[in-house]
């Protein structure tokens, strides 16, 4: 096991020496040194985060290019706090992309007659793709989404809080990941407020809740009043 990514966004600026680049369009907000203030869900996290405000119509979003290799398992925990986006459209909010920007696959929000859902894209050879509706997921809640991208056994494969989601072979022409993204580089139609940890890549082994520290927050207690490592 390797890890190639390890971002808690602990400290001033980005974790272990990694280099990401931020695109921020008008009305958006990417920081990196966010406390989790009263979201509720992040029993695991630390006192910073990730938090993004995506405007609607324009894009806002942070990266790391990490190398390509042929194979990459994506760990990403994630809280999204508010949302606008219209019936039967989606907003990205994860990207797994090559060394120059092409697809390999992207996590979503999508609204299905009036139902919120996480929905995965798929790019099986660089043409066709494969869309797989994940569970429903509710505003305020903390979600941990793997990806696993093998090109050497040219398979995709995604699960959510451990759950399996689905699986598709790739095929001829697909693309090898070599970098992830957390928000929207496209400038979608949707609006949304979210709040990102551990992210993590690896590339032999699923990550799932390994380096998710020991502590947890005390139920009922505002997360912001709690110091690390105290109950």
């Amino acid at each position: 096991m390797a890890r190639i990514v390890n971002q808690k966004f602990e400290g001033t600026g980005y974790d272990n020496g990694e280099s990401w680049t931020e695109g921020v369009g008008a009305g958006c907000t990417v920081d990196e040194d966010a406390s989790p203030g009263d979201v509720s869900q992040p029993d695991f996290w630390d006192r910073q985060c990730l938090k993004i405000v995506k405007a609607a119509s324009v894009n806002g979003f942070t990266y790391v290019q990490q190398g390509e290799t042929a194979i990459q398992y994506t760990r990403i925990e994630f809280v999204i706090t508010d949302h606008t986006i219209a019936e039967g459209l989606s907003a990205p909010i994860v990207l797994g992309l090559n060394g120059i920007g092409s697809q390999c696959w992207q996590l979503l929000l999508y609204r299905s007659s009036g139902v919120y859902y996480l929905l995965i894209f798929a790019e099986l050879n660089g043409v066709d793709w494969t869309a797989d509706v994940g569970p429903a997921y509710s505003l305020n809640t903390r979600y941990r989404v793997d990806v696993k991208w093998d090109t050497t056994n040219h398979l995709f494969q995604w699960w959510v809080d451990d759950v399996d989601q689905g699986s598709a072979a790739l095929t001829a022409g697909h693309y090898i990941q070599g970098i992830v993204a957390c928000g929207d580089p496209y400038a979608n139609a949707g609006a949304y407020t979210a709040y990102y940890d551990l992210v993590a890549v690896d590339n032999a082994d699923r990550i799932g809740s390994e380096g998710q520290p020991a502590v947890k927050r005390y139920a009922g207690v505002p997360f912001k009043y709690l110091n690390k490592g105290v109950w």
